[in-house]
């Protein structure tokens, strides 16, 4: 169900779709593209797709089945030596968990992101530094929601300290 070449710009077309509110298209382009995406996608496609997917079965009350999706996202991911690809999931399964109750969940989620930054060969790659943000906004996610809010502020200023550090900020 359609070509290889098209596989490869859908999930990011349905990602913009997500992000526009046209969750209906998004769905209709995820599902067409699904199993080639599967086969052929781009690591950047490959989380994408799994994301949509994920966020749009979990708005539809369907949360079983949006966490099915990320768990399979992240097998792949696995499977394939794309540590970013586990990344986005986890990181997706925490907010997920967080949202559900599941506080022990969450942070076994954050711990596992954790784990994926430190095996990063080399501090100074964007690997690792994008694995080390991610494992930081879980960890502020989960002291939000269990109350340690002097825990979460720490965690998001060394956010925003990183994202200074890196030359990303906002002009004014």
């Amino acid at each position: 169900r359609g070509s290889v070449l098209a596989t490869i710009p859908a999930p990011t077309l349905a990602l913009i779709r997500y992000e526009q509110g046209r969750l209906e298209e998004a769905a209709s382009i995820n599902a067409k593209y699904m199993d080639s995406c599967r086969r052929v996608a781009p690591i950047e496609g490959l989380y994408a797709a799994y994301q949509v997917a994920a966020r749009i079965a979990r708005l539809d009350g369907h949360a079983a089945r949006a966490r099915h999706l990320l768990d399979e996202g992240e097998s792949i991911g696995a499977a394939r030596g794309w540590r970013r690809v586990e990344v986005a999931m986890l990181l997706d399964k925490t907010r997920f968990c967080l949202r559900d109750g599941r506080a022990m969940e969450a942070a076994a989620c954050g711990q596992r992101i954790e784990a994926l930054a430190a095996r990063a060969k080399d501090r100074f790659t964007l690997e690792h530094v994008d694995f080390n943000q991610a494992a930081c906004l879980a960890r502020a996610w989960c002291d939000l929601a269990e109350g340690r809010h002097e825990r979460a502020a720490d965690a998001l200023a060394t956010l925003g300290e990183s994202a200074l550090g890196a030359g990303k900020r906002l002009e004014q």
